[in-house]
Order: structure tokens, then sequence, then C-alpha cells
């Protein structure tokens, strides 16, 4: 075994004391083209779930134990990416569901299921579809507001409570590089309309991509092809592709003492994206390394499908 990838395990492990902030190595790698399945390869996808006081080691487990659900993904054995997961800390509070779309920031921040389960459970939905817009972080000019006189503690454990807009289906075609996942749209507004204090409506629906499950499998390049997207835009035409920056951390936004686990940092080139129509999609093209240009052939295009 090499150095690198000893310190690579070591650095996973939380076993490294030094050598490991910034480092660089990721030997992730997804079974992609040539010898790949064919598919399409559907992927349940799991609810969020309580992260809270979790140790660093018990956090990962529960990340490995997701990926190799799908072992055919896979060209080389899995392990965490650093730039991906060595912020992380063990036994500290997470961003709850309730928490980040219902009461914000604050002592109340950490209630519910942890909102990042969503993606760490879920390590093949390589980029989400987060609906900012449809939530009370919109930054138009009428964002959710809920009507909180008709909503009890009983509706909010409730696992069908509309918090956010959730993905409804996620296949894969490995042979051919592609993916795809669907958000239905419409039934959202439909469902979390009964709760708020006017309606929503596509004039809302804005939303950002959550990307670092793609940089945790070691696709560090990203960007939206305004030519093969329907229905979408962005705040400016994108400049080019743009190298994933996401990763989690514990970070003081939730307001809760000392710190919540949480992503970080904001990517412009991929948030305040608007859905302008239904049906819409964004197709979004991956690259491990740099590519010259946005013609370079993509490593996977993955496509969201807003209905």
């Amino acid at each position: 075994m090499s150095w690198a990838r000893r310190l690579w395990l070591l650095c996973v492990a939380g076993l490294a004391l030094s050598g490991c902030v910034g480092l660089p190595i990721n030997f992730n790698a997804l079974a992609l083209g040539a010898g790949a399945p064919a598919g399409p390869v559907a992927v349940a996808l799991a609810p969020p779930a309580e992260l809270d006081a979790l140790s660093r080691a018990e956090v990962l487990a529960l990340r490995r134990q997701a990926v190799e659900r799908h072992p055919e993904l896979l060209a080389a054995p899995y392990r965490p990416a650093w730039a991906v997961f060595g912020q992380m800390q063990g036994g500290r509070p997470w961003w709850g569901v309730a928490g980040q779309f219902y009461y914000g920031t604050g002592e109340r921040s950490i209630e519910g299921p942890a909102e990042e389960a969503r993606f760490i459970l879920n390590p093949y939905l390589l980029i989400a579809a987060e609906l900012t817009g449809l939530s009370i972080w919109g930054r138009g000019e009428a964002p959710l507001v809920w009507d909180s006189g008709r909503i009890s503690a009983a509706d909010l454990a409730r696992p069908d409570f509309p918090f956010y807009c959730p993905p409804a289906g996620l296949r894969w075609w490995p042979a051919t590089r592609r993916a795809e996942v669907t958000y239905d749209v419409t039934a959202y507004l439909a469902a979390v309309n009964r709760w708020t204090r006017r309606p929503l409506t596509m004039r809302d629906a804005t939303f950002a991509l959550f990307a670092y499950n793609a940089r945790d499998l070691n696709l560090n390049y990203i960007w939206l092809s305004p030519t093969e997207s329907r229905g979408v835009r962005g705040p400016a035409e994108p400049a080019g592709p743009a190298a994933l920056r996401q990763y989690i951390h514990t970070g003081s936004s939730c307001g809760y003492a000392g710190g919540c686990n949480n992503m970080s940092p904001h990517m412009p080139e991929i948030e305040e994206l608007r859905i302008e129509a239904l049906p819409a999609q964004a197709v979004v093209k991956l690259w491990r390394s740099r590519p010259a240009d946005t013609s370079a052939e993509a490593d996977l295009i993955w496509t969201i499908h807003f209905r």
C-alpha cells in the first residue's frame, strides 16, 4: 500500500493527527462506460435519519453502508473523501429537517432528523435540486410563511409533512454514463400550500444544486448546460465548468450553541437557478478532472426532471 493511500485511510478514520488538512487525495471511482452495467439501475432513496451526537466513525459507517448497497456502481473500494467529510465533527448536533425548514436558526434548529442525512444516506444522489425558493429561505418577494397557528407538533412529526420537495425517483445507466432524478414539483406545491399563509407558485421556484456526493465519488467539476436544459435558467450564462467546493463541516449558521454540522460553502455558479415552466429539465455535466472546455466529453451526464 502506498504512503498516500495509507495516510488517506488514517485521515478518514480520524486516526492521523497531522497531514490531513486540505488532503487532495480521492481514490473513489464510479463504474462508468464500457464494461459497466447497462441499466437502468433503480436506486431506492432513504429517508432522513437522526445523526445528532453520533461519532464521526458512526456517521461514516452509515455512509459506507449506503454506498455498498450498490456495488455494481463502483469501480474501486469506497472511502469517504477527506475533502468532503474531513471537517465534520463527531458528537455534534446537525441542522434538523424541522429546524432547517420550519423553525430556522436558533435553539430549535436541530429539531427533527438531520437534513444532511438526505444526501449522506443517499450517496448515489450525486446532485440534488434543493428548491430553496419554495422554503423559508426563499430570496424572492414572498418566501414561504407557515400558517403556524394550524400546525401542531404532531403535524411536524409526520413523515409526510411537506418540509421540502423530495426526489421522486433515481435511475442510473452506467454504461452510457448517465443518470436521472425526478422531482414532482406539482405534487409538492399542492401539499405545501395546505400549510402556508399564502399559496406558493412556480414564480417562487428557484433552486440550488447540492453536489458534494458527486465530489465525494470523485466527480469534481460541474456545469449546467443551458442549451440542453429546458425550462430552467440561471442568474447568468455559466462561464464554464466549476470546481465543486461543497463539504460538510461544523459551523455557526444554525444558531445553536457550539454550532452544528452542515454543508458549506455557497457556490453562486449553481445557486439561484429558476424553473420557468413545467415540465422542465436541468442537464448537468460532471467531470473527474478539469476539462479543457464545456465541449469535452463528460464523465457523467446528470439530468434533473421537474414535473
